[in-house]
């Protein structure tokens, strides 16, 4: 097919098929190469893509000679359209993900929660959470391995900004027929002769509790030290120790009466969950709307200062 005739098909303005023929003509090359090599240009500048033109040229090459970039071009197109239509969809949280990290109880206790809210209203996001411990979850947000962290302290660091999010009681637990399940109350002094499971890590409640039973000059007797709070819980379950454990941990447990909570005199710990992100942090569409829920839960979660 003749070239004229061929650049005559298109929808392209005059102007543009004149600049097309004229062109091939001084570089002895086909429509579909001019064609291509304005694609290129076009794709490295500001100019606007001739992508209408390109779409209707046939396949076949004007001549003999068929320019080597006409299906690059045609690929760069495709790739365009198809980048344009993911950043669309992510946008409109069709598709994404939000990467989270947590310690043991905000991922197994406070976010599953807000997980389900936030499934509700986007569904097709993936959520990811990383169990590490707290003092761990600083480091992993600075390296961006996690978008934010919810951990069981504020960190000091001034590339970091954080917010609380919620509130736990620290509660003492043991099996209901033990003797001081039928107690209102119980003093520091009476606990000095039970056995006591504790967590492995060494958190703000556990130095809480031991700096409580010292300043009662009485001892704490922790015969296990076990790796996760459920864990804790079954031993309790099973009449091998009392515990101190957060009362989200067990809410569950207290409600079905499997478990039961005796106030401490003289002890009182509430811990404040802190969501933790790099400071000025650009977020992508998926955690920001997560870190949307996180504020509203903040905002009724959290006790006026």
């Amino acid at each position: 097919m003749n070239c004229a005739r061929r650049i005559d098909q298109t929808d392209c303005c005059p102007q543009t098929k004149i600049a097309v023929l004229v062109s091939a003509e001084r570089r002895w090359l086909s429509i579909d190469g001019v064609f291509a090599t304005r694609v290129f240009r076009d794709c490295r500048g500001r100019g606007k893509l001739l992508e209408s033109c390109l779409a209707r040229l046939p396949h076949a090459a004007c001549g003999k000679y068929r320019h080597p970039l006409y299906d690059y071009a045609k690929r760069i197109l495709s790739l365009r359209d198809q980048a344009f239509n993911v950043v669309a969809e992510l946008k409109s949280l069709q598709l994404g993900r939000v990467r989270i990290g947590a310690n043991e109880s905000t991922s197994l206790y406070l976010l599953p929660h807000l997980i389900l809210e936030y499934r509700a209203l986007y569904p097709n996001v993936l959520v990811e959470i990383f169990r590490q411990s707290s003092e761990r979850l600083p480091r992993e947000v600075l390296d961006r391995n996690v978008d934010f962290a919810v951990m069981a302290f504020e960190p000091v660091d001034g590339d970091l900004e954080s917010f609380p999010v919620s509130q736990d009681e620290l509660v003492l637990i043991t099996h209901p027929e033990h003797y001081l399940a039928r107690r209102e109350s119980v003093a520091v002094e009476e606990l000095g002769n039970q056995p006591f499971l504790a967590h492995n890590v060494k958190t703000g409640s556990r130095y809480k509790v031991m700096e409580t039973f010292a300043q009662h000059h009485t001892p704490l007797n922790i015969t296990l030290e076990l790796a996760t709070v459920e864990t804790i819980k079954r031993f309790v379950q099973l009449k091998i120790g009392l515990a101190f454990v957060p009362r989200m941990c067990v809410a569950d447990e207290l409600e079905r009466g499997s478990l039961v909570s005796v106030p401490v005199d003289d002890l009182s710990y509430v811990r404040t969950l802190w969501v933790t992100h790099r400071r000025g942090m650009t977020f992508s569409h998926a955690a920001a709307a997560f870190l949307a829920i996180l504020h509203d839960h903040a905002r009724t979660h959290i006790s006026e200062k």
